[in-house]
């Protein structure tokens, strides 16, 4: 329904229209009823002659008044009748509907809004001998430099239209400095450099655009996004806890080519559901790609080099997500809450090409090397994967949980299980502070103070001014396990270098300067475990500066 400057989806109150119209239509009927006597001009009966009668003359001119007075009501009545049927029908249109609906603003042309984001960040990582002997790679290099640049247009080309358009201009291997001697970067242009500056590839990120509001299915989004597996992968970047999402995210498909559907079911704001198609990018080799699509750089090579993924392999996945919130503070706008969800993927891997799949982790820290791996999976035919998720807010105090675990089926029958989990818990300081719930997308969303950090001079004295932001404190707890047993005993059969469990301890503080700008400080305590040695170690110290427009 349209009233002017805005579109309403949802169920129209019927009974308030109907009521407004039989209302009106009664009135105009008792007003035609009386109206041929109300309207009619009145003429006093002819004044009998006096007749001698005491009292005769007096009653009649009484009779006379009261007439009047009755006709002075009726008009009266018949103005209060028609001010309440304006009134209902009036409200009617106020409020469109009952229960759940939406308002939308009318969309006569295609807006857009352009968003914008930049991680700065630095850290160092310490490892025993051992663990470098268990990675089987170099020391990691201390780092400085921007993790994450990104450029976002958005908004509506109709009422039921919207898009997305997100680009990525630094990554995870830009800006990374060595503390020892630099080198030059043009000399061995690898992984391995101490120096890589330039912006040397420009990534997609969201690009998609849905159409809303249909019956039945909801809404359809087409384009490249993240599937909807994990809470946490789905959380953005800048709403995470802690600078890098737990060792679970290792097995995430994060963003592909699909399409995917998505509801709240009955109309229940607090039980939704998301089904999808993806190409699930695992390339020619066998190894699956990290969704981040290099697009229109000279001397990028690999899959995904061009804006759209070209295979003849069986590499589609069905992915699927349900998750209900038994309990939710309207009042409060959800400062309270419980959060339960479980997610399914089933991925084709490549049988044409022999049926290679490979996984591997890095501590939760921006550095070059995995720590760990399954090593090439040979004769692998199919994935599937399942995530319980599981969340509690209570006030500043948030408690989530997820448990993951991805199930490689070999072409002997045999299956290869990687589990992993998480457990965190933060808290806020400051009063009245708690983290944010987005109710549409099911997941975690900007955090916003409730008193933004400032600190200016009082123009009456010399004392400042000041406001404290919102400070955060955080542990958590999580592993990836890739040491997996087959049913003939041994450990990805055909592998080289596999095998290894990861277990990390992060501890952090977060100080929101206001809803778009924050400080992070992480420590990550890593315990590697590969090949039947003893633990090995690595601790990590990271520092990052945060914001969004």
């Amino acid at each position: 329904m349209r009233d002017g400057s805005h579109y309403w989806v949802g169920r129209r109150p019927l009974f308030k229209a109907a009521r407004s119209l039989t209302l009106a239509v009664a009135t105009c009927w008792g007003i035609g009823q009386t109206s041929a006597r109300a309207d009619a001009p009145y003429y006093p009966a002819p004044t009998a002659p006096t007749s001698g009668v005491p009292g005769l003359d007096d009653l009649q001119a009484r009779l006379e008044l009261q007439q009047n007075e009755i006709q002075q009501l009726h008009a009266q009545l018949t103005g209060l009748q028609a001010k309440t049927v304006s009134a209902d029908m009036a409200n009617a249109e106020a409020a469109p509907c009952d229960g759940d609906c939406k308002e939308v603003p009318i969309i006569e042309k295609p807006t857009c809004e352009i968003h914008g984001k930049f991680f700065w960040d630095d850290g160092s990582c310490a490892q025993t001998p051992a663990n470098l002997v268990a990675t089987g790679k170099n020391a990691e290099k201390n780092w400085t430099g921007f993790s994450l640049i990104r450029l976002q247009a958005k908004g509506w080309v109709y009422e039921n239209v919207d898009y997305s358009v997100e680009m990525e201009f630094a990554g995870t291997f830009n800006g990374i400095v060595d503390s020892g001697t630099l080198t030059n970067p043009a000399s061995n242009p690898t992984l391995a450099n101490q120096w890589v500056s330039q912006i040397d590839q420009v990534q997609f990120k969201d690009i998609y655009s849905t159409i809303r509001y249909m019956p039945v299915i909801g809404n359809v989004r087409v384009g490249f996004f993240k599937e909807p597996f994990l809470l946490e992968e789905l959380t953005g970047d800048e709403n995470t806890t802690f600078m890098r999402r737990a060792l679970t995210d290792n097995l995430a498909p994060a963003r592909r080519w699909g399409m995917m559907a998505f509801n709240n079911v009955n109309e229940n704001p607090y039980m939704s559901w998301y089904a999808g198609i993806f190409r699930y990018g695992f390339t020619a080799a066998g190894e699956a790609n990290t969704g981040d699509y290099p697009i229109g750089v000279s001397g990028s090579s690999g899959a995904g080099t061009l804006p759209f993924e070209r295979s003849n392999l069986d590499d589609w996945n069905y992915v699927s997500r349900f998750v209900w919130l038994p309990y939710y503070d309207e009042s409060t706008n959800g400062r309270s809450l419980l959060h339960v969800g479980v997610d399914y993927l089933h991925a084709g891997v490549d049988p044409k090409n022999g049926g290679t799949a490979a996984f591997s982790s890095t501590p939760e820290a921006t550095t070059l090397n995995s720590f760990c791996g399954t090593g090439n999976v040979n004769n692998a035919n199919s994935l599937d994967q399942y995530d319980l998720e599981g969340s509690v807010k209570w006030g500043p105090l948030t408690i989530t949980s997820e448990m993951c675990w991805a199930n490689l089926n070999l072409n002997n029958g045999n299956v290869a299980t990687i589990p992993s989990a998480y457990v965190e818990a933060s808290y806020f300081l400051t009063r009245g502070d708690s983290r944010s719930y987005d109710l549409e997308g099911k997941r975690w969303s900007r955090t916003t103070p409730v008193e933004p950090f400032f600190w200016v001079r009082d123009e009456d004295t010399c004392c400042c001014c000041k406001g404290m932001g919102a400070l955060e404190i955080a542990a958590r707890y999580s592993y990836i396990d890739y040491n997996a047993v087959l049913k003939n005993g041994t450990t990805f059969a055909g592998s080289a270098g596999a095998g290894g469990d990861m277990q990390d301890t992060t501890l952090g503080v977060n100080w929101y300067l206001n809803g778009y700008t924050r400080v992070m400080f992480n420590y990550v305590h890593s315990d590697l475990t590969e090949h039947g040695r003893a633990d090995t170690l690595a601790n990590i110290y990271e520092t990052r500066f945060q914001l969004e427009f």
